[in-house]
């Protein structure tokens, strides 16, 4: 079952998509893109890898099949078992979802030759049996009308191609039956495939890619999903280019795929001309196509010479990446699925935290009002050079802080058990991030989110290296793996409102300071958990949404009588930079050095106070 390439010309419809940029990418060796500069080129054939057929089990070598199906499914268990790259099953699990669709293929040469630039066909060895045959077992054997009824999608979409222009039309329809009769008769068919596997597949890529937290929207919902697409014999879509990266398996049939260089990288926008958008959407489209490329526009019979075709069949994969041109006609009735990468953009981030900046000061949030252009133009010039001066001030660390790897949305105690190394290795100097802020909390919200918290181990996984996330006492981890401990470590005390110091002043000292009994309901001092405190950190909520949704929410639970330390903290103004050791002064009988120097690890570590001075180990 292999991809082959060939030239050709042909077109009409797709689907319609939302609006996105270019993904953030992250690794945690180096925190830097990994795609290049230059926009996709196809100067040469679309590359087609191999599926090597020697990493294909035996009993899939051949298409004949068992007689007694239990006894072909123990065949193919036992030799898949051994086989994990050829594993039909790996869609089921978000592990090394990108090495296995790419095999042979390494990642790294995925990212210095393809990721955002060439399109990549991994294809099925002949003469044996397609893979992700356990991808079409969770799919209910592709039987059409089972996985609609399993899709998420309100919604179906019938494609049709207008007999007026040859343009795609697409309408849609609620009731699955309605749907397969429009199918019968000749249509082709949209919807989103099972929420199970986006859940797994595209967090998977997502996570191996290095997009982690920029994948998903603060609440842990994926930004990404997986659409399937049911096409008869005879469809085809016109030109037209996406802004997702895409990885398209094929399920069953064939298709053949056109490419053309489109010059946009990393679009804003996709460019659907093929479909019977309105003027003012298509305008849209070429608006901001215009700012990469002055003059953009696009005439398919001029692209003839330079397209590049390639066929899919049953059990190859594609990858795609944004803003290529393509036209997909289907020889034969076609089932494919097709993951749809989308992430937060670069220009996402920092625009949101210069938005966020100009807030902080009164002359930037009032009203435009000016009683010329020459003043309008002398308020600006001013108001650019003193934001320009504030961006130049602003530290890596205070705009992507720790807690953007985490859950983003979570509960941790505010005081943790530090070594004394740790503790003496805190930065000389801090400075107040001006893009974080404290705000009083519900300790209701915190204990409960405590209690039901379930650790998402995977927002910690830049690389294929395993993270021992329980070893909490570990020299060489980092605060970012201790969190993630100390917090499932930690659930069941903050449930019950236990008090986190006698953590850090010891058996003996705890008995100082109370009987230590009912340690269970009552926290130090004697108070109860009602009478804890919960404070509140928000980090990045200058995007333009209307609803000031932060991208970063932490909750962090404390006893009451920690109420004083963390007010004069909260209490700093934005950007002010502060000496650890005059801090240190807060350390009275009511707080040790212990505790004053863990509360501020804490923050640091959150985001809300970030190093300016680091003190030798």
């Amino acid at each position: 079952m292999s991809a082959t390439t060939s030239s050709a010309s042909s077109s009409t419809g797709q689907k319609r998509k939302a609006v996105t940029g270019a993904p953030l990418l992250i690794s945690k060796r180096a925190n830097a893109t990994e795609s290049s500069s230059s926009a996709s080129s196809l100067s040469e054939p679309v590359r087609v890898i191999q599926f090597p057929l020697s990493d294909v089990p035996a009993t899939l070598q051949t298409d004949t099949t068992c007689d007694d199906k239990n006894e072909q499914d123990e065949h193919e268990h036992a030799s898949l078992s051994e086989n994990t790259a050829y594993d039909p099953f790996f869609d089921l699990t978000h592990e090394n979802v990108l090495e296995k669709l790419l095999h042979p293929m390494k990642k790294a040469e995925f990212m210095e030759k393809h990721w955002a630039r060439h399109p990549l066909v991994i294809a099925s060895p002949p003469g044996t049996r397609a893979r992700f045959e356990g991808l079409r077992r969770a799919l209910f054997d592709l039987n059409v009308e089972e996985m609609m009824n399993a899709s998420p999608s309100e919604q179906y979409f019938v494609w049709i191609r207008s007999k007026v222009d040859d343009k795609c039309d697409s309408f849609p329809v609620d009731e699955v039956a309605s749907a397969l009769s429009c199918m019968r008769g000749g249509c082709s068919l949209y919807f989103r495939a099972p929420q199970f596997l986006a859940d797994q597949l595209c967090k998977g890529v997502s996570g191996d890619l290095g997009m982690n937290f920029a994948a998903r929207f603060s609440n842990g919902d994926t930004r990404a999903e997986i659409e399937t697409f049911v096409a008869s014999a005879g469809h085809e879509t016109g030109w037209h280019f996406d802004f997702q990266e895409n990885f398209t398996i094929q399920l069953k049939g064939s298709k053949t795929w056109y490419f053309v260089d489109s010059g946009i990288q990393h679009p804003v926008r996709g460019h659907t001309p093929h479909y019977n958008e309105s003027a003012r959407t298509l305008e849209t489209q070429l608006k901001v196509h215009s700012l990469q490329t002055p003059g953009f526009s696009f005439d398919p019979k001029m692209q003839s010479e330079r397209e590049r075709a390639v066929t899919l069949r049953a059990g190859d994969v594609l990858y795609h990446p944004a803003g290529i041109y393509h036209r997909v006609v289907c020889e034969e009735d076609s089932i494919s699925i097709n993951l749809s990468l989308v992430a937060t953009t670069w220009a996402d981030l920092v625009s949101s935290s210069v938005r966020q900046l100009m807030w902080t000061q009164s002359k930037w949030r009032a009203p435009f009002t000016a009683d010329s252009f020459e003043s309008a133009h002398g308020t600006l010039q001013n108001i650019l050079g003193e934001v320009c001066q504030t961006i130049q001030s602003l530290d890596p660390q205070e705009i992507l802080p720790n807690s953007w790897f985490l859950p983003r949305q979570f509960v941790r105690p505010l005081l943790v058990d530090l070594s004394d190394e740790q503790l003496s290795s805190l930065p000389l100097v801090v400075r107040r991030n001006p893009l974080g802020v404290l705000v009083r909390g519900s300790i209701d919200e915190a204990l409960n989110a405590a209690n039901s918290m379930q650790e998402d181990d995977d927002e910690l996984d830049f690389d294929d290296e395993d993270d021992d996330d329980d070893d909490e006492n570990d020299e060489g981890d980092d605060l970012v793996d201790q969190d993630e401990a100390t917090v499932q470590d930690q659930d069941e005390d903050q449930a019950k409102g236990k008090s986190d110091v006698s953590m850090l002043l010891g058996d003996d000292q705890q008995a100082e300071d109370g009987d230590g009994d009912d340690h269970d309901h009552h926290t130090e001092g004697g108070s109860t958990a009602e009478d804890d405190l919960c404070f509140v950190f928000h980090h990045s909520f200058g995007d333009t949404n209307d609803n000031l949704e932060s991208g970063v929410r932490v909750l962090l639970h404390a006893p009451a009588r920690y109420a004083p330390l963390l007010e004069r903290l909260y209490a700093l103004p934005l950007g002010t930079e502060v000496s650890i050791d005059p801090l240190d002064h807060l350390a009275t009988e009511a707080y040790s050095v212990s505790e004053v120097r863990s509360v501020l690890c804490t923050l640091l570590d959150v985001g809300y106070l970030s190093p300016v001075l680091i003190a030798p180990l």
